[in-house]
């Protein structure tokens, strides 16, 4: 992974440089281009996001 990408009071977002489908986590398209991303919930509410550029 590389530094966090984008961040929040209630978000992080990290980009991954590899992308692999997983039956436990939902990845999906992140707007028309080949980019994708996956954000889960910890339980006090805070979202991490891992975001796939598609490069």
């Amino acid at each position: 992974m590389t530094a966090p990408m984008t961040t929040g009071s209630h978000h992080i977002g990290l980009t991954v440089a590899k992308l692999e489908q997983s039956a436990a986590f939902f990845i999906e398209p992140l707007g028309p281009g080949p980019a994708r991303h996956m954000i889960c919930y910890e339980p006090s509410g805070i979202r991490v996001e891992f975001i796939w550029p598609g490069n």
